[in-house]
């Protein structure tokens, strides 16, 4: 809405003052301050998340929401806007921080790229095979990207190569099936 006031107090003159005032329901703003761009953690991590958030359009801020992709990390209802992260894994992460203000407008922040790196990564630990699939069991968790990549996989019998035609993680995250071409005993 655009309120307006016209005022002419000079009736020789061709000036005319307007006053204007907009009026109406904007969506509140949110920006994370913590962590910064592109910055690197040491899994386990305990990560601060940090957000200013605001309603210029006269709302008040009801919650801030921080995200993991589209996985939801936490809510905080009132300032500051800050929680800690601690259940996260290795591997890139962009962060998002949703406000929303008490009239239902709602924004996201800029996302935020970090990647967490874990200075010991798991080890395969044991393997157990089908004639069209080999299972592998890794130390701990395995992100989902790495794990997930067919390309990180090399399977030999006496008969040469074997091609890994699918990876999937488990839900426990420490087991990977791998889909091959057809395996024939005692090659």
């Amino acid at each position: 809405v655009l309120a307006m006031h016209g005022l002419n107090a000079n009736t020789t003159s061709s000036d005319f003052l307007i006053d204007a005032l907009l009026i109406g329901d904007f969506p509140p703003n949110v920006t994370i301050t913590s962590p910064s761009e592109g910055q690197t953690f040491q899994a386990p991590a305990l990560i601060t998340l940090e957000a200013d958030a605001f309603d210029e359009g006269g709302g008040e801020v009801s919650a801030v929401q921080f995200f993991d992709g589209d996985l939801l990390i936490g809510s905080v209802p009132s300032a500051p806007y800050s929680l800690v992260w601690s259940n996260n894994f290795d591997g890139p992460h962009v962060l998002t921080a949703v406000v929303t203000d008490n009239t239902g407008n709602s924004a996201t922040s800029t996302p935020v790229n970090i990647t967490i790196v874990d200075p010991n990564p798991p080890e395969l630990v044991a393997a157990s095979g089908t004639t069209n699939e080999v299972t592998v069991f890794f130390s701990k968790r395995v992100t989902e990207l790495t794990a997930t990549n067919t390309a990180n996989y090399a399977i030999t019998n006496l008969a040469g190569s074997i091609a890994v035609q699918s990876a999937t993680l488990s839900e426990e995250g420490n087991s990977v099936r791998l889909g091959t071409g057809p395996m024939i005993e005692g090659q």
